[in-house]
């Protein structure tokens, strides 16, 4: 095996993620991982007699690469060609339409937008990606970057409002170790029988995978699960599906999955706009991840989370997501923390960047892996050109990074890219 230096980034501030920051520090980079943090003296000391190069970038920020928890890079190609508050139902139509439009008649076009999407993921500073699909459109983009470079957990979307048993498609192997892997994600309450619920939530459990559903997401679900009718029972029976004969109303989509058993540590449920002081007690006692996706709920005109009840509930763990370009302007994640900071000030801006790092990983299986800076992480880090006025402002000077300002992205095996937002 060829020798590798020792390569050592150094920056004024370090944001580990999993621990507090380090003033005048660094990180020392091998093989794509690293294997070491600290105080600036201490690090180049330890290294002192090895072979290495040193990046200083001076009054700069270290932070890990960001964790978008939930995308549908399929949806790409939907980009400007939805207006934005239509409210849920009209907008669910409209996305349905253009994907019968474009699934199967422009299927070269769908890859190359979402080639193109995820290009601009990378650029934005996220490295990992949990992206949600009918089909294997995201996944043949995630794989144009190389498995050892971006990381993502593929979930394989399941719609089954039927009462009888589901066989869950075949996915395909990805033999990529810890940083890729494939699972299921059944859509949402009111598109999955109970039984399919259970099936798939007991084929994640037993898999150790995260199991990831959409809920409480807008007015018409919290409808349609309260009274079994509705504009969203409208769109089932049009399509064919009787919601009497796999669906029985439930107090709220959070209260119906713990009945079928399917709240528990390894559980996301995405977006929790339309959720109640009892929700939140239930989504806390359960330990679940709730993932945020608030410009998407704004461009919808689905309604507004309780950002700061969730925040602060024990026992929750929140993570971000950017939804697809079928619902958001872009996929960034630090406009997504911006949002977050602006509906809710109150909550401390080092929370909502853990959201988007280390609890965005932990969602993800990918804990110690990627969403922060340590000994054995990948070497996937963001450097901010610009650091904060002082040590006060370092969080919300991240979370509020302007995207006109420079970024570098730095990706294991891959050096370093350099991209001015602008």
């Amino acid at each position: 095996m060829a020798h590798k230096k020792t390569l050592i980034h150094l920056a004024r501030w370090v944001l580990p993620g999993s621990r507090p920051m380090i003033e005048d520090g660094g990180i020392a980079v091998e093989r794509g991982h690293i294997i070491a943090l600290g105080d600036k003296r201490d690090l180049l000391g330890l290294f002192v007699s090895k072979d290495m190069d040193i990046v200083d970038h001076g009054d700069a920020v270290l932070l890990p690469s960001l964790v978008n928890v939930h995308c549908h890079l399929e949806f790409s190609f939907a980009k400007d060609l939805i207006p934005t508050g239509l409210g849920f139902a009209k907008w669910l139509r409209r996305a349905m339409e253009l994907k019968q439009q474009w699934i199967g008649n422009k299927n070269e076009a769908v890859k190359r937008a979402a080639i193109q999407a995820l290009k601009e993921v990378v650029a934005r500073g996220i490295n990992t990606l949990g992206d949600v699909g009918n089909g294997s459109f995201g996944a043949l983009a995630i794989d144009s970057l190389g498995k050892d470079v971006f990381c993502a957990l593929n979930f394989r979307e399941i719609i089954h409002p039927l009462p009888h048993d589901l066989n869950l498609p075949r996915l395909p192997d990805l033999p990529y170790g810890p940083c890729r892997k494939n699972t299921y994600s059944p859509h949402a309450v009111y598109t999955c029988s109970p039984d399919a619920l259970r099936k798939i939530k007991d084929w994640c459990r037993g898999h150790g995978l995260p199991f990831s559903i959409h809920c409480s997401e807008s007015m018409e679900e919290a409808e349609l699960v309260r009274t079994a009718r509705g504009p969203l029972a409208d769109i089932l029976a049009e399509r064919g599906r009787k919601v009497d004969e796999f669906f029985r109303p439930a107090r709220s989509s959070v209260e119906l999955l713990h009945a079928v058993g399917a709240l528990d540590p390894s559980t996301i449920c995405v977006h929790c706009v339309h959720v109640d002081d009892r929700d939140v007690r239930l989504l806390s006692e359960r330990g679940c991840y709730v993932c945020l996706c608030p410009r998407s709920n704004e461009f919808i005109g689905s309604g507004t989370a309780p950002v700061s009840r969730l925040f602060s509930a024990p026992g929750i763990k929140v993570c971000i997501g950017t939804d697809s370009l079928a619902s958001n302007q872009d996929l960034s994640l630090f406009k997504e923390m911006k949002k977050l900071m602006d509906m809710a000030p109150d909550i401390h801006p080092e929370d909502i960047f853990r959201a988007a790092t280390i609890n965005g990983a932990s969602a993800l299986g990918l804990s110690g892996v990627v969403g922060c800076l340590e000994p054995g992480a990948l070497s996937s880090f963001l450097v901010l050109e610009e650091g904060p006025p002082s040590q006060k402002e370092i969080f919300a000077h991240v979370c509020s990074w302007p995207e006109q300002s420079r970024l570098i992205h730095v990706r294991p095996f891959q050096g370093t890219d350099k991209t001015k937002r602008g």
